[in-house]
């Protein structure tokens, strides 16, 4: 049991890398005297110098805008940029870049990594109980992480708008949503990010009004304004 348990692990392990090589890949490292003075400035103040690697797209979709960031000890945490971003519109980036640079701070992804760890650990230990007991805690581990993930995101745009203040980044929510019937008919013709059309579909991935009501609800918890960057 122990070295199957082990061997379940490492797999999961092994696939984040794998995902981190296949962007890194994908994508191009931007010198930090690329980045706009006023978003460099924003980082610095944000990450307090913290060890981050910047990369562009290669290649996009000039209809969709697209920022990841990805993390997995014992590398170093990547912001993956849009270019087109810093290209139209910097006050979109900020927001943006604050989501992500949350996703850092808070080890999105380690907390993804680790909860699915432990609960493979449960998983293994009941088989040896109950095979349908081990059946139905697998299903509850897929449910707990896709819920796990929705919640990151959800604290990630937290962390923006106590950074940014919160009537930035409903402004910045509100256009993206003006724009997204044409947004969701654009996404299902790009095979990239039909993952995310899904995910989107299933309630787990939130959706732009989702965002803007849970923000609301924790309105009191963020400076309307905010600070001036």
């Amino acid at each position: 049991m122990f070295s199957e348990t082990v061997l379940a692990i490492t797999s999961l392990y092994l696939a984040f890398l794998i995902q981190y090589v296949a962007v890194t890949l994908r994508t191009y490292n931007v010198p930090e005297t690329h980045i706009p003075l006023s978003l460099r400035e924003f980082i610095q103040n944000t990450c307090n110098k913290s060890n981050l690697q910047y990369r562009f797209w290669k290649d996009t979709d000039k209809n969709i805008m697209v920022m990841a960031t990805f993390y997995m000890p014992p590398l170093t945490p990547v912001i993956v940029f849009d270019k087109k971003v810093f290209l139209e519109n910097i006050e979109v980036a900020k927001v943006f870049l604050a989501h992500e640079l949350g996703h850092v701070r808070r080890k999105s992804q380690l907390k993804l990594f680790i909860t699915a760890s432990l609960l493979l650990v449960v998983i293994f230990n009941m088989s040896y109980i109950s095979e349908l007991a081990s059946l139905l805690m697998f299903l509850a581990m897929i449910v707990i992480i896709l819920a796990l993930y929705r919640y990151e995101e959800f604290k990630a745009d937290e962390y923006a708008a106590s950074k940014l203040g919160l009537e930035r980044v409903l402004n910045v929510y509100m256009n993206l949503a003006s724009k997204q019937t044409s947004f969701k008919i654009r996404l299902y013709k790009n095979p990239v990010l039909v993952a995310v059309a899904v995910l989107k579909k299933l309630k787990i991935y939130p959706s732009i009004e989702d965002r803007v009501k849970n923000l609301m609800e924790k309105s009191s918890l963020f400076s309307i304004k905010g600070e001036l960057l």
